[in-house]
C-alpha cells in the first residue's frame, strides 16, 4: 500500500481512475482530477487505470 497517491499535471481528466476507486476519493478539478480526504491509499487507481499515468503512489 503507498503512503501516499497523487495525480500529476498529465491528467487528461478522462475520468477512468474515479469509475475504479471505492472510495470515492477522485474528483475533478480545474484542468485535472485530485484525490480528496476519503483516500485511504487502497492501490486501486495505480493499476494500470490511467492511460496517461498521471496517478502516483509514492513511499
Amino acid at each position: 500500500m503507498p503512503k501516499t497517491v497523487k495525480i500529476n499535471d498529465t491528467c487528461i481528466n478522462c475520468g477512468m481512475c474515479v469509475s475504479v476507486c471505492p472510495h470515492s476519493a477522485i474528483e475533478p478539478a480545474d484542468g485535472k482530477h485530485t484525490i480528496n480526504k476519503n483516500c485511504t491509499r487502497c492501490g486501486e487507481c495505480l493499476k494500470n487505470v490511467c492511460p496517461v499515468d498521471a496517478i502516483e503512489g509514492g513511499e
